[in-house]
């Protein structure tokens, strides 16, 4: 296990995150006057940094109690997989309704269905990776789980950065 590079992805999420509370002070403007579609947003962005970076810890933890590989990467894959899947279905119920509320401040449907396309594809792999189907307990599904939280992170941090942009031109 490269325990290098699962701290280094932990610390990235964590300055993700800590750029997603800096991009809230920019906005200059207080939380209630934000849109139900913004809150949205930027709560899926932490939470996705977050979830990066507690994902990132996990295996290491698990190996510093003693377990072997196969143990650590089934074990963190299938905690993974069943969050991952949970913020999937609870992100997309939160994003229904704040495009319901503010329908023109949404991402176009291709970009939607290919987050929710790929969010699917890392459950499965994830699962797959747990039962040492295919992957064999390996590193690699694992990664992608948390490349995938780090880059929707990133999405939403950018198109925070626009909506900021927009309110400043006014």
């Amino acid at each position: 296990m490269n325990q290098d590079v699962l701290v280094s992805i932990a610390e990235v999420s964590v300055v993700l995150a800590g750029f997603s509370g800096i991009s809230v002070v920019l906005s200059r403007r207080q939380i209630d006057q934000w849109s139900y579609t913004e809150a949205a947003r930027m709560t899926c962005m932490i939470e996705s940094s977050l979830m990066a970076a507690f994902f990132a810890i996990l295996p290491v933890a698990i190996v510093n109690f003693g377990a072997n590989d196969a143990v650590t990467w089934s074990s963190s894959s299938a905690v993974f997989a069943v969050i991952t899947l949970y913020h999937m279905i609870h992100n997309l119920r939160r994003m229904r309704r704040a495009y319901s509320l503010d329908p023109e401040d949404r991402l176009p449907i291709s970009a939607r269905g290919v987050m929710a396309f790929i969010s699917v594809v890392i459950v499965i792999i994830l699962t797959l990776n747990a039962f040492g189907v295919i992957f064999q307990y390996s590193a690699g599904p694992y990664y992608a789980g948390l490349l995938f939280h780090l880059a929707f992170a990133g999405l939403l941090f950018m198109r925070s950065l626009t909506a900021i942009r927009d309110v400043a031109k006014g």
